[in-house]
């Protein structure tokens, strides 16, 4: 996986390890949400005080999930149903490298691209980065 080395992604990782004292692998943004992908083990010894820390300090809502161990369909759709992106779309398909959205209504379209895209660019660096695929709207 290729990222951008990032100062304030890597002080917000070593903040994570501070509170949690869980190494977390990976951080990404996603509108309000700061996403910290952590090793299946250990994400049971994430309290419930530790991400309202963690909220409270970094200004962003916090979602933990599980670092995925195969990086195929179901992996993605785990994912995006962590994000609750599954009441938004109504078929999700992969062919090859591209993962096609079919989202039948523009308030669905609205909330999934956010606002000036911003959203939908987020979502589109994290399936890149993370998954190898490339995102499709319909």
């Amino acid at each position: 996986m290729k990222t951008k080395i990032d100062i304030k992604k890597i002080h917000v990782l070593n903040f994570f390890e501070n509170v949690t004292h869980v190494k977390a692998t990976y951080c990404f943004t996603y509108g309000d949400f700061l996403l910290f992908f952590v090793n299946q083990k250990e994400i049971k010894k994430i309290k419930r005080y530790h991400q309202e820390i963690l909220a409270k300090k970094l200004g962003k809502r916090i979602k933990i999930i599980p670092l995925p161990t195969k990086k195929d369909f179901n992996e993605i759709n785990k994912f995006l149903k962590v994000l609750d992106l599954q009441k938004i779309y109504k078929k999700l398909i992969l062919r090859e490298k591209e993962l096609f959205f079919f989202i039948p209504s523009i308030k669905a379209k609205a909330i999934f691209f956010g606002k000036n895209k911003k959203k939908f660019h987020q979502l589109q660096e994290i399936l890149k980065n993370f998954f190898g695929v490339k995102i499709v709207v319909k």
